[in-house]
């Protein structure tokens, strides 16, 4: 039996320095990189908040389990730090990514390959680039054409 409590040991985060389980955060930490485009500014709310939490994945600053055995006199102990279920994280963006892709395909004709690429002329995107909360009404009209069309 597995019982769940909160608990955040202070020596979680300390792992081998070999251990690099989310590379993209080391982009994003090396040299300093992230902090310096926050001081740069221009960035949007949400991806300010995207990464964010991308960053915080995986750490304890989102919260820890602690998994001990129902046996009181058990030793074994484990610690899980929370994940940021973000959609922009490489990790946990994945997962439900996959899980979509799963949940989708009863929806989808059988063949060896699906792709559709819905395009834009490249002289629009200057305007989509200025104007981008139009990107999602254009994602909905792609859409739209899509399930129109089957």
């Amino acid at each position: 039996m597995i019982i769940m409590k909160p608990a955040y040991p202070p020596l979680l985060l300390q792992m081998s320095p070999a251990y690099t389980p989310r590379p993209l955060k080391n982009l994003f930490t090396a040299n300093q990189c992230w902090a310096h485009l926050l001081e740069e500014g221009g960035l949007r709310d949400i991806e300010v908040e995207s990464v964010t939490k991308m960053l915080a994945c995986g750490t304890s600053i989102l919260g820890v389990k602690h998994y001990t055995c129902g046996n009181h006199s058990c030793p074994h102990v484990k610690y899980l730090c929370n994940t940021c279920s973000c959609r922009a994280c490489p990790s946990c963006g994945k997962k439900a990514t996959d899980q979509w892709i799963a949940n989708q395909q009863h929806r989808l004709p059988e063949c060896t390959w699906q792709h559709l690429v819905f395009k834009l002329p490249d002289t629009l995107w200057p305007l989509f680039f200025h104007n981008r909360h139009w990107l999602d009404a254009l994602c909905r009209l792609a859409v739209y054409n899509l399930l129109y069309a089957g």
